[in-house]
């Protein structure tokens, strides 16, 4: 016999590896316990980022960086570099962060976000700036 028991989830805390659920229950007076490893993402818990201008994002981008949230130049890999902003803007797109068009100054540049409310954090900005030539500065 099968037993459906539906569960809420919700962030409480920061966490680097997958949470655990520990359940116990008991068969013929026979106690058991499980511990399952949740294959939970960070990208689960995203939702879109709603800015309507440019200057809005400018200045949430400068928020993150006045605010000390981590902020890290990183290089995007040759197979999605060889792809193009359209093979780099269907990464973001997968993981949940939303590719808005027409936000960043530079037409060429790619701008992605949404929003991460945590129980505790409340709403975080989650956001990627792609620039197409990392070059010009």
């Amino acid at each position: 016999r099968q037993i459906q028991l539906m569960s809420q989830v919700a962030i409480t805390s920061a966490f680097v590896a997958p949470p655990n659920v520990q359940f116990a229950y008991q068969i013929n007076n026979q106690r058991c316990a499980q511990s399952l490893a949740l294959p939970i993402r960070v990208n689960k818990f995203l939702s879109p980022m709603p800015i309507a201008s440019p200057q809005e994002f400018i200045a949430k981008w400068h928020q993150m960086a006045g605010a000390s949230q981590h902020q890290k130049i990183m290089d995007v890999s040759a197979s999605y570099a060889n792809g193009g902003t359209e093979s780099v803007a269907n990464a973001l797109n997968n993981m949940r962060l939303t590719v808005q068009k027409g936000l960043d100054p530079n037409p060429a540049n790619l701008v992605a976000g949404s929003r991460f409310v945590g129980e505790r954090c409340g709403e975080t900005l989650v956001a990627a700036r792609v620039e197409s030539d990392a070059n010009v500065r």
